[in-house]
């Protein structure tokens, strides 16, 4: 058992009694389709070994919830909830409750100790597995009958409605829904998905995390949906046959280059580009030309960097000093952008030397200490069996 989630449930045994019930729900890597999910692209995420855990049990008084990894608790009874502080991670947790009543279901007061091994700010979507933590704990525990889809679209609500990040459904999604060794291919506009074994053979995920965090990426990342949101609407309006982000082709672009902004044009361009590499990578993995989807990866950097305006320098370097490596395939940066991880396509025999070399050269550019991790591909939030 986890050292983490020992430690919840002694900290619940020593505050609330035995727990009823106990859910870990997963981070989620990307392996590409970045900033596509709120654009009605395709993405391909997968559930990762690194949890959101959260343990559970009716309350006979108020409602009581402690954030293992910070020490902190708040008390509520479960009909006041509007007058609590809805600041940090309360935001998340108080929101999915919120959206839960807001449902009409029956939250009675309850006991929560939650935690996690998740680095936050990594890009490995900590929010989104707190969420559904609680999301899928809940509905357990008061036997709300919401299915999986239910609970994805109450954890996206509670971060677009509390903790005002414009979210996709990608990182719910994924945390919900992920299946062990396979990525998923889900169509963001119909939510219809499909299961990719990732038989790698010599080929390997590696997260180098840079443990950088630029406080640009929510304001930034609420833009970057209103560029894309402008962009698309000057496109349907030439071309009535557009009505997503799909059905723009590359030559249509070059048509209405100059009815657009230039900042607008390059977050349009990037989506549509990044919207084919996604369909092509589906197919690279199916086929195992895993040089093939490396590339695709870095293309996907570059556009990140040089259209969408995402990265940062010391992603950049990553990237740049993996590509150097002759281990590594691909490199891109992963999740909102301005910090968190670069995901790596390594050899497996390469992986111990790249780790070494990486981390010796971001810290040698900047004077920062690089995490490696690797990782396994794992399923979605689910309960956990004591």
């Amino acid at each position: 058992m986890d050292e983490v989630l020992e430690h919840i449930l002694w900290l619940f045994g020593s505050r609330y009694g035995e727990p009823q019930l106990v859910i870990a729900s997963p981070g989620r890597i990307n392996i590409i389709g970045e900033h596509v999910d709120y654009n009605d692209g395709y993405v391909m995420p997968a559930a990762i070994d690194r949890y959101i855990w959260g343990a559970f049990s009716i309350s006979n008084g108020e409602t009581h919830i402690f954030a293992a990894n910070l020490g902190r608790e708040i008390s509520f009874d479960i009909n006041q909830v509007d007058t609590c502080d809805f600041s940090g991670w309360n935001a998340y947790v108080l929101g999915v409750i919120r959206e839960m009543q807001r449902r009409g279901v029956g939250i009675r007061n309850f006991n929560l100790v939650f935690g996690g091994n998740i680095p936050i700010g990594s890009g490995l979507s900590s929010s989104a597995a707190l969420e559904n933590c609680i999301a899928y704990g809940l509905s357990s525990l008061f036997d709300l009958g919401f299915d999986r889809k239910d609970l994805i679209f109450i954890s996206q609500k509670a971060e677009h409605n509390y903790a005002g990040v414009q979210c996709g459904i990608m990182d719910q999604f994924a945390s919900m829904f992920g299946h062990r060794n396979n990525a998923i291919f889900l169509d963001t506009k119909t939510l219809e998905y499909e299961y990719l074994e990732l038989d790698m053979k010599e080929w390997e995920f590696v997260l180098v995390n840079s443990n950088v965090k630029h406080s640009l990426v929510s304001s930034e990342y609420n833009k970057r949906r209103e560029q894309c949101s402008e962009g698309l609407e000057i496109v349907k309006q030439h071309f009535r046959q557009v009505q997503s982000f799909r059905d723009i082709t590359v030559d249509m672009l070059g048509d209405i280059e100059q009815l657009i902004s230039d900042i607008n044009f390059k977050r349009v361009k990037y989506v549509v580009e990044e919207i084919d590499r996604t369909q092509r990578a589906k197919d690279a993995i199916k086929q195992g030309k895993w040089q093939e989807l490396g590339q695709l990866l870095t293309k996907t950097h570059e556009g990140l960097r040089d259209l969408y305006g995402v990265s940062c320098p010391e992603l950049d370097l990553l990237v740049d000093k993996a590509l150097q490596h002759p281990g590594v395939t691909g490199s891109r940066m992963m999740g909102g952008g301005f910090g968190g991880c670069t995901i790596n396509l390594v050899r497996k025999d390469q992986i111990e030397d790249f780790s070494g070399y990486i981390i010796h050269e971001f810290y040698n550019n900047f004077t920062l200490h690089a995490d490696v991790y690797r990782l396994e591909i794992v399923d979605g939030t689910g309960v956990v069996e004591l």
